[in-house]
């Protein structure tokens, strides 16, 4: 009986440490998200706070860094800030006298309200649209073979959508097998020599 009761208490004593264990562990974690599971719905991020990023995108907007938030976050020749990027205009405020702001572009150009107002290679054309002189109206002002589209803001581009791009070459063709119907069967083994009679 008292081999019995002695295993007996051994195994409460032993159930007993490992729910002290266990409630040990409960309480670390207690309040906290293991960074081991993150929850389904979570998604990668760049950046926490400003201190996550580079200098060149020195802001965290939303999880990603940016080069501005403000105005003020910007230089003087791009001194406007437009979806978290520095550009050169938002308006015509941010223009010199005489230019108006490409809205699509973000940038400065003469302002022009009717055709053969324009001049010059990066502003030949007047675009009615915009208000501004740009490079091209359609794509037969494009005259470069690397840039042939007129995109928007009237800026010659080398594609608009994907159709106007070249369709990729993709890898070469591996060798075609041979035809092992049409070859000739092999020759015929031959025997060899028999060895010349001793002396």
């Amino acid at each position: 009986m008292s081999l019995r009761l002695a295993r007996a208490t051994r195994g409460l004593q032993l159930s007993g440490a490992l729910l002290l264990l266990w409630g040990a562990g409960c309480n670390l974690y207690e309040g906290r998200s293991l960074d081991l599971f993150p929850p389904a719905g979570d998604v990668l991020v760049e950046c926490r706070v400003s201190s996550d990023c580079a200098r060149d995108r020195p802001y965290c907007a939303s999880g990603s860094c940016v080069r501005c938030l403000l105005d003020a976050n910007c230089d003087r020749r791009h001194p406007a800030c437009v979806g978290n990027a520095c550009v050169e205009c938002r308006s015509a405020d941010n223009c010199a006298e005489g230019q108006a702001c490409n809205s699509v572009l973000n940038t400065c150009a003469p302002e022009c309200s009717e055709q053969n107002t324009c001049a010059g290679p990066e502003t030949e054309h007047c675009s009615l649209e915009l208000g501004v002189c740009v490079q091209c109206a359609s794509d037969e002002d494009c005259r470069e073979p690397k840039d042939s589209v007129c995109g928007r803001g009237g800026r010659c581009v080398a594609c608009r959508e994907d159709g106007s791009c070249a369709a990729d070459a993709g890898a070469p063709e591996p060798p075609s097998m041979p035809d092992m119907m049409s070859m000739p069967p092999p020759a015929p083994m031959q025997s060899p020599m028999p060895a010349p009679p001793g002396p």
